[in-house]
């Protein structure tokens, strides 16, 4: 009986230091999401971009944001990346040159969709990944939209969906804002 209880003892200590390893790995960790492109965002956007690991991605606004908006103020902002992920850099230079105001960039970083306040308003290079999906989109972009690259003091990269046209226009100019956020 004594020997049984020895055994019983050693495979019960196994036991609870095999689960602390597993516990202290994560191995009961919940794994996160695998995305995929058309799929909804944890935002409640719309998916049109995803890291080659399927973990992180892009997500467009379902709708326009209400009203048309001008660039901003005729300062020069520094917002002058043009890659994914770029918008969100142009976004915070944009508002910290230009403080409060009505203006596109700031309306699209106080965007709360799905619960978020990390909206920001595209650089030109994800406008054009938007636009291989547009299509599918319930709300399709159509329009002249801001997007967060400046050209120079005066003008601003301005977008035209879905043909996917750019321009450079005065930053007093008015057109729409679709705001995208990276998860």
């Amino acid at each position: 009986m004594k020997h049984l209880n020895k055994q019983l003892t050693a495979i019960a200590s196994i036991l609870i230091f095999s689960i602390g390893l597993m516990l202290s790995c994560n191995v009961f960790a919940a794994k996160p999401l695998d995305y995929a492109i058309g799929g909804v965002g944890p935002g409640g956007g719309y998916i049109f971009f995803v890291t080659d690991d399927g973990k992180h991605g892009l997500e467009v606004a379902q709708s326009d944001l209400p009203g048309l908006k001008v660039w901003g103020q005729l300062v020069d902002t520094n917002a002058a990346r043009n890659g994914v992920f770029g918008g969100r850099f142009n976004t915070d230079r944009i508002i910290g040159a230009n403080g409060m105001g009505d203006y596109a960039a700031l309306s699209a970083a106080n965007a709360t969709g799905g619960g978020y306040g990390d909206w920001y308003l595209p650089s030109p290079r994800e406008f054009l990944i938007i636009g291989d999906v547009n299509h599918l989109l319930p709300n399709p972009l159509d329009g002249d939209y801001w997007t967060s690259m400046e050209y120079d003091t005066t003008n601003a990269h301005g977008m035209s969906m879905p043909i996917l046209y750019g321009y450079n226009s005065n930053k007093s100019t008015q057109y729409k804002v679709r705001h995208i956020r990276a998860f």
